[in-house]
């Protein structure tokens, strides 16, 4: 599965076709030509659950479907539509001008509770984990003197 948005792509890969582990790919496209960005394991196919992230120049999400059916997000007032591949996930991207690491994230319009409620549960848990990130950052920043 790839989604574009102007010069930035992500791609949800499966290296070997066997479903057991995908690989999710960021790409950024320079004097015409597509570079490949950091990369990183996404888990299985078959567990494969709805997420939504803001990675720095983009904000990004995917997510599971019957394939062929539309998943509908909302970003920015925009109801966008995503056609879910024969693997059964859709997926999308937006480019987003500075680079402030707290974007809105994308609105997910068709989602059961169940699956809204482990959603949130791990965005929250995300949450925490960026807080302590960004303290850690800030740390080391602004190194102690003396």
């Amino acid at each position: 599965m790839v989604a574009v948005d102007d010069d930035v792509a992500i791609a949800l890969v499966d290296g070997n076709g066997d479903g057991a582990e995908l690989e999710m790919e960021y790409w950024f496209k320079e004097d015409g030509k597509w570079r490949a960005g950091q990369s990183g394991g996404h888990g299985p196919l078959d567990s494969l659950s709805t997420s939504r992230w803001d990675a720095g120049p983009m904000v990004c999400a995917v997510g599971p479907a019957v394939p062929g059916n539309v998943f509908r997000i909302r970003y920015e007032g925009t109801v966008h539509e995503c056609r879910a591949n024969q693997f059964g996930v859709w997926a999308f991207i937006r480019k987003v001008e500075h680079m402030d690491f707290k974007h809105p994230l994308p609105e997910i319009l068709d989602e059961d509770e169940d699956a809204a409620r482990a959603r949130r549960q791990m965005e929250e848990k995300m949450e925490v984990v960026r807080q302590r990130v960004r303290a850690k950052i800030r740390q080391m920043g602004n190194p102690p003197t003396g």
